[in-house]
C-alpha cells in the first residue's frame, strides 16, 4: 500500500527529487581544498604583502570555481538530475 502511494506520488511529480550524492561531495571537496589552501598559505614563510596577494589570488581562483560549479549544478538540476 506504502509503495502504491509512493509510485502515485513519483508520478503525479508530487515527490521532490534525490540530491546526488556527487554534489555534496563536490562541495565538500571544494571547501576542504581552500580551507587547506588558506591555512597553508598562512603558515608559509613569506613576508605579509607577499602571502596577503597570494591569498587575494587564490580566494579569487576559488570563487571562480565556485560559480562554475554552481552553474553545472544548476544545470543539472534544471534537467531532472540526469547529469551531463
Amino acid at each position: 500500500m506504502e509503495k502504491e502511494t509512493a509510485v502515485a506520488k513519483e508520478e503525479a511529480g508530487e515527490m521532490t527529487p534525490r540530491k546526488k550524492p556527487g554534489s555534496r561531495l563536490a562541495l565538500g571537496l571544494l571547501l576542504g581544498t581552500a580551507i587547506g589552501a588558506a591555512v597553508a598559505l598562512l603558515y608559509a614563510p613569506r613576508h605579509g604583502k607577499e602571502t596577503r596577494r597570494i591569498v587575494k589570488e587564490k580566494a579569487a581562483a576559488v570563487r571562480e570555481r565556485g560559480a562554475e560549479v554552481a552553474e553545472r549544478l544548476k544545470g543539472i538540476a534544471a534537467s531532472g538530475g540526469k547529469g551531463t
